[in-house]
């Protein structure tokens, strides 16, 4: 499991970032629930009608589970559950071509076509 804020250095991009990144994948599978041998990948901001939970210990060390939906925005934004926020399940799958799909996918979501375009098309000539 891999979690992650597309952005970048001093600062996140918060305009659609994440879904762009998550158009771009080709080898993750866009999922509520991340369980399986496949890669998957979620928008954790972006679950709702109480499909999707978040799990954590509160300061007592106690389980604590919420359906996103109960979270008020200003509490997910505390808990760190941004639109900017990406999460991966790593499946069984060529380990290169997932490294290559997700680094395509962030050269998209973070500089677009142009980026993307030649960075894949020169990754060939390493």
């Amino acid at each position: 499991m891999v979690s992650f804020k597309i952005g970048r250095a001093g600062g996140l991009l918060g305009n659609g970032a994440a879904e762009r990144f998550l158009t771009q994948t080709r080898l993750y599978t866009l999922a509520e629930s991340l369980g399986g041998v496949e890669s998957l990948a979620e928008l954790p901001e972006k679950i709702t009608h109480g499909i999707g939970f978040l799990r954590y210990y509160d300061e007592l060390n106690e389980l604590i589970i919420c359906y996103l939906q109960s979270i008020p925005p200003a509490e997910r934004f505390a808990l760190g559950i941004t639109p900017d926020l990406v999460r991966l399940s790593v499946g069984v799958e060529d380990v290169d071509g997932l490294i290559a799909d997700v680094k395509h996918a962030l050269s998209w979501a973070v500089e677009g076509w142009e980026s993307a375009s030649t960075s894949v098309a020169s990754s060939g000539s390493d």
